[in-house]
């Protein structure tokens, strides 16, 4: 994986102190539009290490707790998934993933958690390694961390909140 370094170069310090810092909002990691075949394998990957968790549909239907009925959920047309994820032993203990569609055969991907979702013991590289797992998966040109922030303006690095950022070159 070849990246750029834009806000990655920050003090892995830092990036600690913001990914820690209760302030009641979450941290949202977030990806430029992916292809709905990387997005199913993102959905593998989360289901074999979550233990439960529980979906919903654009119109509030619950969707079944495994890949395969996701999967099935997106090719079927749904607009927008939601899932709630849950493990005590993931480095995220819960996290929220939200699928939405951006444009034609691409779904916009994010998975946020609050501060005290991380397992007590977390580091850093261990966060960094599962970003990266994530991101790889993916396959998108872009990777964003930030503060929550309605106002954000979607997928632009300098935006207040963003304080961890990476481009494929």
């Amino acid at each position: 994986m070849c990246a750029s370094q834009g806000k990655s170069k920050m003090d892995l310090q830092k990036i600690t102190e913001y990914l820690l810092d209760n302030d009641s909002t979450t941290r949202d990691i977030t990806f430029t539009p992916a292809a709905l075949a990387n997005v199913g394998l993102l959905i593998r990957l989360l289901i074999d290490e979550y233990q439960q968790g529980i979906f919903f549909n654009q119109d509030g239907m619950r969707i079944e707790f495994n890949s395969q009925a996701i999967c099935s959920s997106l090719d079927r047309g749904a607009v927008f998934v939601y899932g709630d994820l849950e493990s005590e032993t993931a480095l995220f203990r819960k996290i929220k993933l939200f699928l939405d569609w951006e444009e034609e055969g691409l779904c916009a991907v994010e998975l946020s958690f609050f501060p005290d979702d991380l397992q007590p013991d977390f580091k850093i590289e261990q966060f960094l390694s599962k970003l990266n797992l994530w991101w790889d998966t993916l396959q998108t040109r872009e990777v964003f961390v930030r503060y929550e922030n309605a106002s954000w303006e979607q997928y632009n690095p300098n935006d207040l909140g963003v304080f961890y950022h990476q481009t494929r070159t």
